[in-house]
């Protein structure tokens, strides 16, 4: 039954990274509008660092799903460690101002945008029949 579970829950994941990727393309070419290496760039670390962090994140709850008795105390490190490092990723980004901050803040949520598309219009298995 785990198993089950995490097969459809990679299977999501992987259409919210696709959707993700798409929607980071389609944010690009507008950023061209506006002839900003500081927004193109902005949107495009953004986006990369939002998908680095789903797919940690993937790779944590997998190492759950695929130990009989997983142990706590490690994921919360794992965990922990993802975040201190994501925080301070972001924290030398605001910092240095290294890109535009609008830009980049539109970009790391293009995955919100693919959550939203995956409710709306979620993948379909194609080994799953219809109801």
């Amino acid at each position: 039954m785990g198993k089950l579970v995490l097969n459809k829950s990679k299977k999501q994941l992987s259409s919210i990274q696709r959707k993700t990727v798409f929607i980071l393309f389609f944010l690009l070419l507008v950023s061209l509008i506006y002839k900003s290496i500081e927004i193109s760039g902005g949107i495009a670390l953004g986006g990369c660092l939002s998908i680095i962090n789903l797919k940690v994140l993937g790779r944590i709850i997998e190492g759950v799903f695929y130990q009989e008795n997983p142990s706590k105390a490690l994921i919360v490190w794992q965990y922990v460690i993802k975040l201190i490092l994501l925080f301070g990723i972001i924290y030398l980004i605001v910092t240095f101002h290294l890109v535009n901050i609008i830009a980049f803040i539109v970009g790391f949520s293009a995955f919100i945008f693919a959550l939203l598309l995956e409710g709306i219009f979620p993948s379909r298995d194609p080994t799953e029949q219809r109801e």
